[in-house]
């Protein structure tokens, strides 16, 4: 697992195929792939503080960005 992820994460979620999501305090959401997590690829600013992560039926990333609400990617 990387070391060198983002700082302040808040939660972690994972999709149907086993991709790891997790965003700092930054924003940056930021998806990192099995089987040994250890490569990081930004897939979206979300322009603020999130207070959580989900995954959906269909693999959608769910975020509650402070400010915004409930954020799909």
């Amino acid at each position: 697992l990387a070391t060198d992820g983002p700082k302040g994460s808040s939660d972690v979620a994972f999709d149907s195929r086993g991709f790891l999501y997790t965003v700092g305090d930054d924003g940056i959401l930021l998806r990192f792939a099995p089987p040994d997590y250890d490569v990081a690829t930004v897939v979206a600013n979300l322009g603020g503080r999130t207070m959580g992560l989900a995954v959906d039926r269909d693999d959608a990333i769910l975020a509650c960005v402070h400010g915004l609400g409930l954020c799909a990617v």
